[in-house]
């Protein structure tokens, strides 16, 4: 039975449009920044040393934002993602190369500040991006959760931990089953540390 055709998802066009003008406006903010000390001076302070400052402070500011921001829309437009029943890649790529399998994700890693969720592998390497800015973000969420959270399940087994304590040097052991969902979990070690 052939799988059903991927459904995608792409980054919303108000968004992409409006990250394009924000680095033509940073651009047009920082040339007037560069005219401030040329224009009519009816009226203004004798000190020209703040005013020559301010813009070259302007200057700077609005062209590294600009400078910075110039290849954001471009990396939008590489943020959309298919998926499938076998996995999710990025749209531009093929799937024969960029596919990511469900049961490849061993975690999830939420960036509320860049805004996009990691897709993490069993080494703790992010994978692939998924931007909150896709149209129907919430969909690739659900399938990301829903298909991949058997692979990120925690297995168990059983740790020792000792540490030497009083003047006797006996050991004291405890022996615990912890779940180690991905490497550099540190549940072992805040176990470690409490007795």
């Amino acid at each position: 039975m052939a799988s059903p055709a991927p459904q995608k998802f792409v980054i919303e066009s108000s968004f992409a449009r409006l990250s394009g003008a924000a680095v033509w406006v940073f651009a047009i903010f920082a040339v007037a920044c560069l005219t401030l000390p040329f224009l009519p001076d009816e009226g203004r302070s004798s000190n020209q040393n703040v005013l020559y400052a301010l813009a070259v402070f302007g200057f700077c500011f609005f062209s590294a934002l600009a400078w910075f921001g110039r290849g954001f829309p471009k990396q939008l437009r590489r943020s959309a993602v298919a998926v499938d029943n076998d996995g999710l890649w990025l749209d531009h790529l093929s799937k024969d190369t960029a596919l990511l399998r469900w049961e490849e994700i061993r975690s999830i890693r939420e960036r509320p500040y860049l805004q996009r969720l990691d897709l993490l592998d069993a080494t703790g390497r992010p994978r692939l991006r998924l931007e909150y800015q896709l149209g129907g973000f919430e969909i690739v969420r659900a399938l990301v959760m829903e298909k991949a959270r058997p692979a990120a399940e925690a297995q168990r087994f059983p740790v020792s931990f000792r540490k030497r304590s009083g003047r006797r040097g006996k050991p004291k052991t405890l022996i615990a089953d912890i779940p180690f969902p991905a490497p550099g979990n540190v549940a072992a070690k805040r176990c470690a540390s409490l007795f």
